[in-house]
């Protein structure tokens, strides 16, 4: 950036250092803060120029509806100082391309964030079991079970003399703990899919069985590991 030329190594370590304060909002810093910030920008008028346009853009996501986004949209793009047009390129391309999708957060206010979540829980899921086709990796991610937890309380007679519990592993096909073989009904005291709130949409028929996207086939067994704990 233009503000580094003339700068030695330790100022532009220094305001390397500062650069999350940078890209806070404004209102979330401290008066210490925001002190450092402004000690920062003084300096160099055209990082006070990209700070105030880097507010003013965020300040958009607080129009209480779409219309008024617009007009702060439209307002933010005439007043960006010519200088900086090429540091915010990015964003003005983003804003040309995409104007309609940005808009319509202010319509329906959801993020992409639980696409993202969602994602990496099944991106999660594939590597840990290798070979998975789409409809498995459907079926486990909507239908499986979020997390078991067995408690051992309730057991401690069934337990060999001198057992120690932490030396047990909980074989999920035999129903078994190992050493000992002994069988128990483990208590589930959680259970689910994959995705929390997937469940709501589960429950509504959204993912119905019937409905012919997963194969009829699969669909006893399905609604067994699903009803099962």
């Amino acid at each position: 950036m233009a503000a580094r030329k003339g700068l030695d190594t330790g100022d532009r370590l220094g305001k390397f250092r500062k650069r999350g304060l940078l890209a806070q909002r404004d209102r979330t810093l401290t008066e210490a803060e925001r002190h450092r910030v402004l000690e920062t920008l003084q300096p160099f008028p055209i990082l006070v120029a990209a700070y105030e346009a880097k507010e003013l853009f965020l300040q958009i996501y607080e129009a209480p509806n779409r219309n008024s986004a617009e007009q702060a949209l439209d307002a933010w793009l005439d007043r960006l100082p010519r200088e900086l047009s090429g540091y915010f390129r990015a964003v003005t391309l983003a804003v040309s391309n995409s104007r309609e999708i940005i808009l319509n957060y202010f319509e329906h206010r959801y993020t992409n964030a639980f696409t993202e979540a969602a994602n990496g829980i099944s991106k999660l899921l594939q590597r840990t079991g290798r070979g998975y086709g789409f409809e498995v990796m459907r079926v486990k991610l909507l239908y499986g079970k979020r997390g078991q937890k067995v408690d051992l309380s309730d057991y401690d007679a069934e337990l060999a003399s001198g057992e120690n519990q932490r030396d047990l592993r909980y074989s999920r096909a035999s129903g078994r703990y190992r050493p000992g073989q002994y069988a128990v009904s483990g208590r589930c005291v959680r259970r689910g899919p994959a995705f929390s709130k997937v469940d709501p949409l589960v429950a509504e028929g959204y993912y119905d069985l019937g409905s012919g996207r997963i194969a009829d086939e699969l669909a006893q067994p399905i609604r067994a590991f699903a009803a099962g704990c």
